[in-house]
């Protein structure tokens, strides 16, 4: 890292350099990249180009690599993956949070779609590793906590398609539309992981890794490892019935869990 750091420090358009993906949130197996993210002001002040020029001073030892949608490179056995981040739409997004408003949209490779809220979970999850003017730590401290009316406006919208999600999967009967019961599940799984974030007060993380950090929430429904478990089979047959039933059960539990928090947030004045 220090290599790689050794380059991006001095290109002063780099405003920040931050270690995210897995190994920010915790989860990172043995074997696991390191996601590096360079923060900008906008995309005008840094660009891809800009990125693989600084690489190139690297020297052989580091293989880069370039798809249309991201830069790679390999170095001393590690994996390195890099992401541009404008911190003036950071900027933005906190201030549609603190408005209690967000923004459900379609991504690739997020099957279920991805929130805007992802760009607020993102830097408060990073470490960081280089702050020019600590630019990147105000725009950290800004996204502290989670906003009030972002947490009512999340749970109050993914309850009902929760709920939707449940009415929807009590329609199938015949195991010829089993598919139909597994894309609900899966989908299903998405907004209980949006709920149980928001009841922690936390954005929500939605991309890969977020189930083994939702399962270090403090606050979780009794019993739900159990249903979860019946949802998503790692081996054999699913069960209409049991999946449908463990969906009912669930969806009680964090309706109840929705209720309280909101009341709890009512109470205090928001």
């Amino acid at each position: 890292m220090e290599e790689i750091l050794s380059v991006l420090v001095p290109v002063q358009d780099i405003e920040a350099i931050s270690l995210g993906g897995s190994r920010a949130l915790g989860v990172a197996g043995l074997n696991s990249d390191y996601d590096v993210v360079l923060h900008r002001r906008d995309q005008r002040s840094f660009t891809n180009a800009d990125l693989l020029a600084a690489l190139q001073g690297l020297g052989e030892e580091c293989k880069i690599m370039r798809t249309p949608s991201l830069i790679s490179a390999s170095m001393g056995g590690k994996k390195y993956e890099f992401f541009l981040k404008d911190l003036s739409f950071i900027e933005r997004e906190v201030e549609q949070a603190k408005q209690g408003r967000f923004k459900w949209f379609v991504k690739p490779l997020f099957p279920h779609g991805d929130l805007s809220t992802t760009a607020l979970h993102h830097v408060i999850n990073l470490d960081c590793l280089f702050d020019r003017v600590g630019a990147l730590g105000r725009v950290r401290d800004s996204a502290r906590p989670v906003p009030a009316k972002l947490l009512k406006a999340l749970m109050q919208y993914f309850s009902v398609q929760m709920d939707v999600t449940v009415i929807h999967a009590l329609k199938i009967k015949k195991y010829a539309d089993l598919q139909y019961l597994i894309a609900l599940a899966s989908q299903f799984m998405f907004f209980f992981d949006i709920l149980m974030f928001s009841v922690n007060d936390e954005y929500p993380v939605l991309e890969k890794g977020g189930a083994s950090v939702r399962q270090r929430l403090a606050i979780l429904p009794d019993g739900y490892e159990q249903h979860v478990r019946v949802l998503q089979p790692v081996n054999g047959v699913v069960s209409l019935q049991s999946a449908n039933e463990a969906m009912q059960k669930l969806n009680s539990l964090v309706q109840d869990m929705v209720k309280k928090k909101l009341q709890l947030l009512a109470d205090a004045g928001h």
